[in-house]
């Protein structure tokens, strides 16, 4: 809710691929998975996932999880996240997706991977509301890590 993309905007400002998962009309689901959402104590909230990787003996291998935490008191709001997948749409040796926390390739990769994949979001944000009018500024990084094919880390 903090972005052009979150609230008014929607898909036409969201960032090529939408790697960083800002636009909710095109993201990934997590499967498999736990969440936890807290109530709110005086403005502020936080929370987590967990997606399972459902492959036995490899437990990192296509799992997700992320946190967050935001804070509103009267026109101030305050966010930020991170969220992390371990070789998402990963396939077991029979070549098909391991049913772990995700089905799809977030970063866009036509399911070319190592097999130490991973790909993480960050962000923050914050935004002021005074009278009719809201200013706000927001930072997101997405970085790849182990893409076959690529540099060693990409951002």
């Amino acid at each position: 809710p903090l972005t052009a993309t979150g609230s008014w905007g929607g898909t036409y400002f969201a960032h090529p691929f939408n790697n960083d998962n800002l636009n909710t009309n095109g993201g990934l689901s997590v499967n498999n998975s736990v969440k936890y959402s807290s109530v709110n104590y005086g403005g502020f909230t936080f929370g987590g996932t967990y997606g399972f990787s459902n492959q036995a003996g490899a437990f990192a291998n296509n799992r997700e999880y992320s946190v967050g935490a935001a804070y509103q008191y009267q026109g101030l709001r305050v966010g930020a996240a991170y969220a992390q997948q371990n070789n998402p749409g990963a396939t077991n040796a029979a070549g098909v997706t391991n049913g772990g926390a995700s089905d799809g390739v977030l970063a866009n990769t036509s399911g070319v991977m190592t097999g130490r994949f991973r790909q993480r979001e960050f962000g923050a944000g914050a935004s002021y509301a005074f009278g009719p009018a809201t200013v706000g500024v927001a930072w997101t990084q997405s970085r790849v890590d182990n893409l076959a094919g690529a540099a060693a880390g990409q951002r």
